[in-house]
C-alpha cells in the first residue's frame, strides 16, 4: 500500500502557536516538526483539537541556536478541524503533515540528525528497511529569512523563513520512495547559517489487503496445526 500525503500546515510565533484547521479525515500518521530556541526551556510536546498522543523522536540541539524535533502519532483520531498546538517555547515553528498508507502500529522505522553551520546541509544518511516508505527531513535554522531548498527528490510541503525577534526558521520536506534505497538529502541555504539543526526521519508503509500466501507456506502451516 502506498502512502499519499492529505493535507499539510504550519504556523510561526515567538511563543504558543497554533494552526491553521486541516481535514484529516482517513489520516493514519500525523507528524508534527518542532523548531525553537536552543537556549531557553524546549517547547511542550504538541497537543492537537482531536486528544492525540504525540511521541518524539531524536531532539537535535545546537546549544545557543536552533532546536528541531519531529513527532508523530500512528492511527490518529481524524476529522475537520484539526489543529496542533505547540505551548512553551520561545521562537517557535510548527510544520505538520497529515497521511494515509502508514501501518497504524509502530510506523516509524529509522531517523538520523545533525547540526552545524554549513550550506548544504545534510541531517545524515538512511536506509529505509521496506520498500514503500515515506521519508521526512525536518530543519530549523538562524539568519536565512527565506525557506531552503532541498535535493533527492525531496517536496518541501511546508516552511517559515527566519523572521528576527518573532520565530526561527523551519520547513518540512517529503519523500515517497517505491523501492527503498539510502538517502542522503541535503538543504542548500545559499551561504553559512549561524545554527542549522535537521532531523530525516522514515516511516514503514501499510501492507496491502488481499495478499495471498504461498501455497507452500499455506501447506507447511497446515501441517503444524495437525501436529
Amino acid at each position: 500500500m502506498s502512502y499519499s500525503l492529505l493535507a499539510h500546515t504550519g504556523a510561526a510565533g515567538p511563543g504558543n502557536v497554533t494552526t491553521g484547521a486541516l481535514d484529516t479525515t482517513t489520516a493514519t500518521l500525523i507528524l508534527a516538526g518542532v523548531i525553537s530556541y536552543a537556549a531557553v526551556a524546549a517547547p511542550n510536546t504538541p497537543t492537537d483539537a482531536k486528544g492525540n498522543t504525540y511521541s518524539g523522536l531524536t531532539v537535535q540541539t545546537t546549544g545557543t541556536g536552533a532546536r528541531a524535533r519531529l513527532y508523530s502519532v500512528a492511527n490518529p483520531t481524524v476529522g475537520t478541524g484539526h489543529t496542533v498546538t505547540v505551548t512553551g517555547g520561545t521562537a517557535v515553528v510548527v510544520l505538520v503533515a497529515a497521511y494515509s498508507g502508514s501501518l497504524v502500529v509502530s510506523p516509524f522505522d529509522q531517523e538520523n540528525g545533525a547540526t552545524g553551520t554549513a550550506s548544504p546541509f545534510a541531517a545524515g544518511p538512511v536506509t529505509p528497511s521496506q520498500n514503500n516508505e515515506l521519508l521526512v527531513a525536518l530543519v530549523g535554522w538562524h539568519t536565512l529569512a527565506t525557506v531552503p531548498t532541498i535535493d533527492s527528490g525531496f517536496t518541501v510541503r511546508e516552511g517559515f523563513g527566519y523572521s528576527a525577534g518573532d520565530h526561527f526558521g523551519g520547513a518540512l520536506a517529503d519523500l515517497i520512495q517505491t523501492t527503498g534505497s539510502a538517502q542522503h538529502p541535503a538543504w542548500a541555504f545559499g551561504g553559512a547559517q549561524s545554527s542549522i539543526a535537521a532531523v530525516i526521519a522514515t516511516f514503514k508503509a501499510a501492507i496491502a489487503t488481499g495478499v495471498s500466501i504461498p501455497v507452500a507456506m499455506s501447506s507447511y502451516r497446515q501441517r503444524r496445526v495437525m501436529v
